[in-house]
């Protein structure tokens, strides 16, 4: 609902806001965390998780922003698709492992 309130926002207005929401989110996060607050009813919710993993602070920013790459067509910062790309250092994570995938493409006559 809220990226089709702000998908007519300007940029300049929208991504601040995102990036305050997600910022509030860590934020609270990391207060309740360390405990910032001791011993109050305030760090008891703030260590409530739904207080800071939820919509408003760490959804909505992070669907926004993909929504933004989508919107403008921006292009990924490293794609294993193009021709040249890291021709020696084509590496993926596989399973909690590093694949190394030059071996791979060799065979298949990619590169």
């Amino acid at each position: 609902m809220l990226v089709f309130v702000f998908r007519n926002v300007r940029l300049r207005v929208s991504l601040p806001v995102a990036a305050v929401l997600f910022a509030m989110g860590a934020a609270i996060q990391y207060a309740g965390s360390y405990h910032w607050f001791g011993n109050t009813r305030t760090d008891a919710l703030f260590n409530y998780s739904p207080m800071h993993r939820n919509f408003l602070f760490m959804g909505f920013p992070l669907v926004y922003i993909g929504y933004l790459v989508n919107k403008y067509r921006l292009p990924p910062a490293h794609s294993f698709d193009r021709p040249g790309s890291c021709r020696g250092c084509r590496v993926g994570f596989a399973s909690g492992g590093v694949v190394h995938l030059s071996r791979v493409s060799r065979q298949a006559g990619r590169v």
